[in-house]
């Protein structure tokens, strides 16, 4: 059975950089009449008020949709078999001192001109609500108990999932 800890304060703003931070998120924008739209976004960094930075083109999809409506979703699915969901308030900013401090080589892919490009823009998630699913002992332990489980018809969860309350 999956054991519930919620995690508050610092504790939460711990496990949520742990499960965001340099892991890809697949970035969820409302439109419209209900219609939502989904694409990847590198994270590129969570800070310690647990706020979500990603680098973005300010001529994109996701930038026109944010400024139609804030809420966002974000959904991790991280190799190390931890999920995590976010949901929170989206703004996006073109202060060049903090491009230049997200600024990485591997953002010149998207940004060739490099920081300075006049399309680089950076999205803030804020958090309001968050949730998490991981593992107790690691991804192995966890592999070992699914294969036991699947051979003894025995089921040996190893999960732990709980609210992030940032």
């Amino acid at each position: 059975m999956t054991d519930k800890k919620h995690l508050f304060a610092d504790d939460a703003i711990e496990k949520l950089r742990e499960l965001t931070e340099g892991n890809t998120a697949m970035l969820v924008t409302h439109t419209g009449s209900s219609k939502i739209q989904a694409r990847p976004m590198s994270t590129v960094q969570t800070d310690e008020l647990g706020h979500i930075f990603f680098l973005s083109d300010r001529t994109s999809n996701q930038n026109s949709e944010i400024k139609e409506n804030p809420k966002v979703d974000l959904l991790y699915a991280n190799n190390d078999g931890s999920f995590c969901t976010v949901r929170g308030e989206a703004e996006i900013s073109a202060n060049q001192a903090l491009i230049d401090e997200l600024w990485s080589p591997m953002a010149k892919a998207w940004f060739t001109e490099g920081p300075n490009d006049p399309r680089v823009s950076v999205l803030r998630v804020i958090p309001e609500d968050a949730y998490y699913w991981d593992t107790k002992h690691g991804k192995l332990v966890s592999f070992l108990k699914i294969a036991v489980g699947a051979a003894t018809g025995i089921t040996m969860d190893d999960g732990i999932q709980g609210q992030m309350h940032v």
